[in-house]
């Protein structure tokens, strides 16, 4: 069983829209990671930063570094790899928010950041 403390307050963090805060604590517990979930905490933090930049509507930085976070999280939504969080719905969302933040960038339009999507957990 893995010790998910730092990931609950990064999550936390997260839900609150403390971009910024949840990279911070999450990239410390991911530099100490040495389970399968590493490259989890990675991922989660690099959609937490995609989103800070398109609160700063940085939407070129938002789509780059949200694009990659997507990419790293596609083997957690195997069942069992990390059953604990709603990955499905979570990342479901946030390739619609990507769309959205890509038309923004192409289009000069503002992204609404009221369609982030929370992330919760399964238990």
């Amino acid at each position: 069983m893995h010790d998910l403390s730092e990931l609950r307050k990064g999550i936390e963090l997260y839900n609150q829209r403390e971009f910024f805060e949840c990279h911070e604590v999450l990239e410390d517990q991911w530099r100490r990671e040495t389970s399968d979930l590493k490259d989890l905490y990675q991922a989660i933090i690099k959609i937490a930063v995609g989103f800070y930049h398109a609160e700063r509507k940085n939407y070129v930085g938002a789509v780059k570094v949200l694009r990659r976070g997507l990419k790293q999280i596609e083997p957690y939504l195997e069942p069992s790899r990390a059953d604990f969080l709603q990955l499905q719905t979570f990342v479901a969302c946030c390739q619609e928010c990507l769309k959205e933040l890509e038309q923004a960038e192409q289009n000069f339009l503002v992204f609404d950041m009221a369609h982030v999507p929370y992330l919760s957990w399964s238990y």
